[in-house]
């Protein structure tokens, strides 16, 4: 199925480009062209990296007049996409205010293409100083940026891998507006492997260098150091953001914000059959004072499951809402956070909710047999992150009195449903029949 319907609103390709007019201003596209003349299509060869290369320096040329040379033994990246992330960074600064007077960005590792920088600086002026620690590809993003005549606009430097935010921010001697990263996906040379050879041949074709590709634990690594560094750095940068390759990475990475109390926001980028995500936060502002709307939010309905009470008097009714949250703090060892009144984020880093009733039979036995029972934790399913969380809302008004759990984040939703199977067998005798 293809998300381009989902690309971001202001994405001028949205709607596929017409090849055949693009061709005509630059032929190198016309031997990875299938023309069927019978039912008057266009086909693309978007497998071979030359052929995206030339694509990729087609649009450029053609939608923001930048001429850029682009190894082939480098990652080339795709227009729509990339497009995606700079529209996603204006909506950011534009909901915070940001957008007035010079703006600066920091591109970590920006590539042989030196795609974003240029992207920024011809399209809205933004001024920039990239980052790239590969030799080859630091003197490609310098040539890029000398022909398009954006020097004034873009400074290249060589990127410190060890310290990707601090390094950048102390030798420029400046304060950024904000940053963008695009890390490498993978953990290892092994892991990209052993990901290529689920591929078709055709679709593993590109050899794209390493250091595009591998860095030393992966993504959530790269940027989870982002994170620790900022913390440093304060507001020097106001908003922060990474472009991540797999949604799995994005539950490690907000545990991680949650913990050190940072405000962030996530969104989808979309583009053919191919998704990314993109994560922001900020040491000083509250990115969720303005919630930017989601591509996808359209495509699943909300998880949500209630439990009601029926009447209860307002003494039962506190009652049960202490029933419920000693249920999840003490017997499941949920962690517990007021979020407003009635709302609290409730989080499990483990899936207790499945042993309680071994345990508890296992602790009768115990007794029976005279033996000391040992608190036993349930197996962790996500280190370092959670396998659950959710929001538990009071539903309630003059004649009945509930709560509803509402799916937030983690693993599977079918955890939430056997959680609200947990509360309700415990809490059988008030729940309303």
């Amino acid at each position: 199925m293809s998300l381009n319907r989902f690309m971001h609103p202001r994405n001028i390709y949205k709607s596929p480009p017409d090849f055949r007019k693009l061709s005509a201003t630059n032929p190198d596209l016309a031997e990875y062209m299938s023309i069927d003349a019978e039912r008057n299509t266009v086909s693309y060869n978007f497998d071979n990296p030359a052929a995206l290369r030339a694509l990729t320096c087609a649009l450029l040329r053609q939608d923001f007049g930048l001429s850029v040379d682009l190894p082939l033994n480098h990652l080339i990246p795709t227009v729509p996409n990339r497009l995606n992330y700079v529209l996603w960074v204006e909506d950011l600064l534009e909901s915070q205010g940001l957008t007035t007077g010079e703006v600066w960005g920091l591109d970590v590792g920006a590539g042989a293409s030196c795609i974003y920088p240029l992207l920024g600086a011809r399209k809205n002026g933004w001024h920039f100083v990239a980052t790239e620690s590969n030799d080859e590809a630091y003197q490609f993003a310098k040539n890029n940026v000398e022909r398009n005549g954006l020097t004034e606009k873009i400074l290249v430097t060589k990127g410190d891998e060890q310290s990707p935010l601090m390094s950048a921010v102390e030798s420029s001697g400046r304060h950024f507006t904000f940053c963008m990263s695009n890390p490498p996906f993978f953990e290892s040379q092994s892991e990209r492997t052993e990901k290529a050879s689920y591929k078709p041949p055709k679709l593993s074709a590109n050899p794209v260098a390493e250091s595009d590709a591998v860095a030393e634990g992966g993504e959530v690594a790269f940027v989870g150091k982002m994170i620790e560094e900022s913390l440093l750095l304060e507001n020097k940068i106001k908003i922060y953001t990474s472009m991540l390759g797999k949604k799995s990475s994005l539950t490690p990475l907000k545990t991680l914000l949650h913990s050190k109390h940072l405000a962030f926001t996530t969104t989808e980028f979309c583009q053919g059959r191919t998704m990314r995500w993109g994560l922001a936060w900020s040491t000083s502002l509250n990115l969720d004072d303005h919630p930017l709307p989601h591509p996808l939010k359209t495509l699943k309905k909300p998880v949500s499951y209630p439990i009601d009470f029926g009447a209860q008097s307002e003494t039962s009714r506190m009652s049960i809402c202490l029933r419920v949250m000693d249920l999840l703090q003490s017997e499941l060892q949920m962690y517990v956070v007021a979020e407003g009144a009635g709302k609290w984020r409730v989080a499990a880093t483990e899936m207790t909710w499945r042993s309680q009733r071994r345990k508890r039979r296992e602790k009768e036995r115990m007794e029976v047999d005279g033996e000391e029972s040992v608190p036993e934790n349930g197996k962790p399913v996500a280190a370092g992150g959670y396998v659950l969380q959710f929001f538990l809302l009071v539903r309630a008004d003059a004649f009945r009195y509930g709560v509803e759990l509402e799916w937030v984040d983690g693993e599977k939703r079918e955890y939430l449903h056997e959680v609200v199977v947990f509360l309700k067998n415990r809490l059988a005798e008030v729940i309303a029949k």
